[in-house]
């Protein structure tokens, strides 16, 4: 509220003179506040005419933002310098594919210094003619002690007590033989392992040279530039997967208990006009619920929605504004329930 003082000065000419100025202001200050009033209730016009007509059966939810159903800046794992980008800004890529080669020589080095030692190590893990000799010097041994022991059933002197030990020595010596060879055999096969998990190790930091996408899509960023040293965990590349988006929307607590999970729902696409209205009609496109949160925002009392929209074709995009309708034969209304408020 306006709270005008008025003072007479000059007369009643100059009183009415007063009222006419405050009168003229007032004119023009509703007059201006009408045409507002009518811009903005034309323009809710326009938006609201652009939207299908929504039956009493359905549920449509409105704005609902497009996100890219996955969104990777993909890292490069090793410090380096990078040597080649072998993709471009707009190409698409499969898992596996190979988007930046960097600086592999001493990768390549440590490489071929590990495959040398694993065969190196294999080859004495496989060399088991030390235990093999190893077993027969227990053997003749043993057989040489069998005889004198024999042998002095029959003449007790022969051979004699000292003989008799030294062929005792002798196979307690052959039999801590036998067991070093086990023990050196099986080091060598621990040695071998351990070789062939250098050379996987090896084998992993050649591979991780080679930056690879992890996921299939559109590469719409890359960071590197070649001959630039990078460091580890520095992101290289953005890749979009764009053949199916997803479709996201905060809604109160009681749509969202008119909507289950897998039903189907169709997806609103309107183009706009130059003026950013919508224009009339549009297209749909089938998607699906496949998550509805179970928190509830403590701010606006809303859920998050989401929808997975199949975009082979690539006619949408991420960061579009679309509608979901959900048509009143979809399981996931109840018949009972439609009506939304």
């Amino acid at each position: 509220m306006v709270l005008l003082t008025l003072r007479h000065r000059g007369g009643p000419n100059g009183l009415g003179h007063a009222l006419s100025v405050v009168s003229h202001g007032y004119l023009r200050v509703a007059r201006r506040t009408f045409f507002a009033l009518g811009a903005c209730g034309w323009i809710a016009m326009v938006w609201t005419s652009a939207l299908p007509a929504q039956s009493p059966d359905e549920l449509v939810i409105s704005p609902v933002l497009l996100k890219a159903m996955e969104e990777v800046e993909v890292p490069a794992l090793l410090d380096g310098a990078v040597r080649q980008i072998v993709v471009q800004e707009g190409g698409h890529v499969d898992p596996t594919s190979v988007l930046v080669h960097m600086d592999d020589r001493n990768a390549k080095h440590k490489r071929d210094q590990a495959e040398l030692q694993a065969r190196i190590a294999g080859l004495k893990a496989a060399d088991n003619s030390t235990v093999e000799l190893a077993q027969i010097e227990v053997e003749v041994a043993s057989a040489s002690l069998q005889r004198a022991n024999e042998s002095r059933k029959r003449f007790p002197d022969t051979p004699s007590q000292a003989e008799m030990d030294q062929i005792r020595l002798r196979v307690a010596e052959a039999n801590q033989h036998l067991e070093r060879a086990k023990q050196d055999l099986e080091l060598a096969h621990l040695t071998h392992d351990l070789a062939r998990s250098s050379l996987e190790a090896a084998n992993l930091e050649f591979d991780q040279c080679q930056i690879r996408s992890p996921i299939h899509g559109t590469v719409v960023q890359i960071f590197a530039r070649p001959g630039e040293w990078i460091r580890q965990g520095a992101p290289v590349a953005r890749v979009l997967q764009l053949d199916r988006l997803r479709a996201e929307a905060f809604i109160t607590q009681k749509q969202a208990s008119f909507l289950s999970i897998e039903g189907d729902v169709m997806v609103l696409v309107h183009d706009m006009n130059p003026q950013g209205t919508a224009k009339e009609g549009g297209k749909e496109i089938r998607a699906k619920i496949v998550f509805i949160s179970p928190e509830v925002d403590i701010n606006d009392d809303r859920r998050r929605v989401v929808a997975e929209v199949d975009n082979a074709q690539q006619r949408l995009a991420p960061g579009m504004r679309v509608a979901i309708r959900i048509p009143a034969n979809n399981p996931s209304i109840d018949a009972r329930r439609r009506k939304i408020p």
